[in-house]
């Protein structure tokens, strides 16, 4: 935190914060970064009023000066103490370039306070209520739910001497233009791409970069064509949160958190889709497709895979073992997107069939996961680097035209294989 240079600027000024540092700390303080001030601790803090009552001016040049520093022997010089004071280090008397603590006291009845002797009886303590709601700022986007906010004050009354600050929020946000929209925005990507000033002295154009070790309102970008990235601030309000974060699938980020949102559009909501895609439903108008997916590599190439049929949901597909010899592959009308043009994806989060799919790679272990509904089919592939066995766990829900009542137990389904054939190997090499 800033703060005046003692002796500098006047008595007046030591006690104000400007405008712009009033409002950057208060910025601050509504940010992710202070998460760790929100509990209160064990104590409370001492309210700067009765520091000057609760170390009397003996003990403030004792904190200056040193332990046996006393004001006493230096009263003769007859100094005004809220404007400055003198310590004693038992030989002279040291000038102290700052006033004495606000409560200390500068006569009968009266203390110091921001650097004035006054009355003792003036200063009860008040403690501090909101003020009126603030007009709302405008919709962070025109479309695919955006995020609003507004805020208030704590100066209804402000809290003085001591009295303590509101309880309650100062923020209050709701979702907004919740409709969807004629064409979908990588909006997360897009701020990658506005990102224009100097890094290390060297202008980039940037793309976003995706971790599951990140948070997930980082604006995490990478250089295109480089192989490093960096955290370049936080994501805008109202840009969805990463996959990697856990929370409900339209999470927003709002001054650096990821809150959740529900399926029925509204902020810090508990709705969720049921496996079949239904608001807070029973998940019984869908039925569970599970298989194990043997992928048999006779060598270095791609393999004709899984076909996941169109108006599937809830699509999870994981390889669990820690081996990199075989990554799955995702097409896009014919176009492989994901491990394509024999390179390894990162990890990326892609549109295929009107819904996003969320790849992830952690230690030899894969991921492709998409809430759906699909509106074609989508082809699953193999990229082999040597021969081997590797199996792959496949799941998604398809609708079914009555209610399931009973939860039903799918039998083991016989692993599907797939080879590759000799013939398609000499046509990818």
């Amino acid at each position: 935190l800033m703060s005046p240079i003692l002796g500098e600027g006047g008595v007046r000024n030591r006690y104000q914060w400007s405008t712009c540092s009033a409002e950057e700390l208060r910025t601050f303080r509504l940010s992710s970064k202070t998460t760790c001030l929100h509990d209160g601790g064990p104590t409370a803090l001492t309210p700067s009023f009765n520091l000057g009552v609760t170390n009397d001016l003996d003990r403030q040049c004792e904190v200056a000066v040193g332990l046996g520093s006393t004001a006493s022997r230096c009263q003769t010089l007859n100094v005004d103490i809220c404007q400055t004071f003198y310590c004693s280090d038992g030989q002279t008397c040291l000038h102290i370039v700052h006033p004495a603590l606000d409560g200390t006291s500068c006569g009968s009845e009266s203390v110091c306070y921001r650097g004035s002797c006054t009355n003792s009886a003036s200063f009860a303590s008040v403690d501090g209520g909101w003020g009126d709601w603030l007009p709302w700022e405008p919709c962070s986007h025109s479309c695919g739910i955006g995020i609003r906010c507004r805020s208030r004050l704590c100066n209804n009354p402000s809290p003085i001497n001591g009295g303590k600050y509101c309880v309650g929020p100062e923020i209050s946000c709701e979702t907004c233009n919740t409709e969807d929209c004629p064409r979908v925005v990588d909006l997360r990507n897009e701020q990658c791409n506005n990102y224009n000033s100097p890094f290390n002295g060297v202008i980039y154009t940037w793309e976003k970069y995706e971790d599951e070790s990140i948070d997930p309102c980082a604006l995490s970008c990478t250089p295109i064509n480089q192989n490093f990235f960096s955290i370049l601030g936080v994501l805008d309000n109202g840009i969805p949160c990463t996959p990697q974060s856990g929370i409900h699938q339209h999470g927003r980020c709002i001054a650096g958190r990821c809150l959740g949102v529900g399926c029925d559009k509204k902020l810090n909501s508990t709705a969720v889709l049921d496996k079949c895609g239904f608001c807070n439903g029973e998940s019984s108008m869908c039925k569970e497709v599970m298989l194990t997916y043997n992928v048999e590599c006779l060598g270095f190439g791609y393999i004709t895979g899984y076909t996941i049929p169109s108006d599937s949901r809830s699509i999870d597909i994981r390889k669990d073992a820690t081996d990199d010899s075989v990554y799955l592959v995702l097409l896009n009308n014919g176009e492989r997107v994901i491990n394509g043009g024999f390179r390894v994806t990162r990890g990326a989060t892609i549109e295929v069939a009107g819904t996003d799919f969320a790849y992830q790679r952690n230690n030899g272990g894969e991921n492709l996961k998409a809430t759906g509904p699909i509106d074609v089919d989508v082809e699953i592939e193999f990229l082999c680097t040597r021969s081997g066995n590797f199996n792959y766990k496949i799941s998604y829900y398809m609708a079914v035209s009555a209610p399931i009542t009973q939860p039903t137990t799918a039998a083991t389904t016989p692993p599907t294989t797939a080879r590759l054939s000799l013939l398609h190997r000499l046509q990818l090499l």
